[in-house]
């Protein structure tokens, strides 16, 4: 009777290193989870996801969490997101992140939430030729402002500037006020000012224009103000702008 007891005991401890070694492996894992998620009685993949979402998203479960139902469902479109999303606000992985969105953006050409996320991403990282390029192979459009925005502003960081003032525009077309675009508009002209000695005097001027439009910018630059005043030939404007006149 011992004997046996000892051999069940043996066995037992056998099998939950067996187990503990498989959770080594992300397919094991991955299929315990799914199991566990899709077991009798288990909530909705749509009251799992907004679950998650209702954390904050600094915490580490809500990584923890996405990940888990990324591993138990790689293929419905809001848990990728989701996970997608965790990757890139906390930093943890921004190349899965941006791998996951592009698949999806092919997947899904028209899911407007796919594509602010994909290029909000790139955009926040500094990643302005990939953002570019992907929008000139992009199969879908570009329409919503603030993602037309930063299409913009990151063709004047890659340097084009014409294409960059055709984006800008469209957008001050839909909002007027959008002083960061009218910002990047002014910087555009500038460039294209130096470029062009020609036409420098009317591009100086536009340029002169939409910078004194956008001195309520919060990224708005002191040396920019000066140096295009300066090209436009507006030494008054300079002074009275130090002597906070302006």
């Amino acid at each position: 009777m011992l004997k046996r007891f000892i051999q069940l005991l043996f066995l037992g401890f056998f099998l939950c290193l067996l187990f503990l070694s498989w959770t080594k492996s992300g397919l094991v894992y991955g299929t315990l989870i799914r199991l566990w998620y899709t077991r009798p009685g288990a909530p909705a993949v749509e009251k799992l996801v907004e679950r998650v979402e209702s954390q904050p998203v600094s915490s580490v479960s809500y990584l923890r969490e996405s990940a888990a139902l990324y591993l138990a469902f790689p293929e419905n479109r809001d848990v990728k997101l989701l996970y997608s999303r965790s990757l890139i606000r906390q930093g943890a992985n921004l190349a899965t992140a941006l791998s996951i969105l592009h698949n999806m953006a092919n997947e899904y050409p028209a899911d407007k939430d796919v594509l602010n996320e994909l290029m909000n991403a790139m955009y926040e990282e500094g990643f302005y030729s990939d953002l570019v390029n992907f929008v000139e192979t992009y199969k879908g459009s570009v329409d919503d402002p603030s993602i037309m925005k930063i299409y913009g502003i990151s063709l004047y960081k890659v340097n084009k500037f014409e294409k960059s003032l055709v984006q800008l525009y469209s957008v001050m077309r839909i909002s007027e006020k959008d002083i960061e675009a009218a910002y990047y508009t002014a910087l555009c002209y500038e460039k294209l000012g130096d470029e062009r000695p020609q036409k420098k005097n009317e591009y100086f001027k536009k340029s002169m224009f939409y910078i004194e439009m956008s001195k309520s910018y919060n990224g708005f630059k002191t040396s920019d103000y000066i140096r295009i005043m300066r090209k436009a030939g507006r030494s008054d404007a300079i002074d009275r702008f130090l002597r906070g006149e302006l």
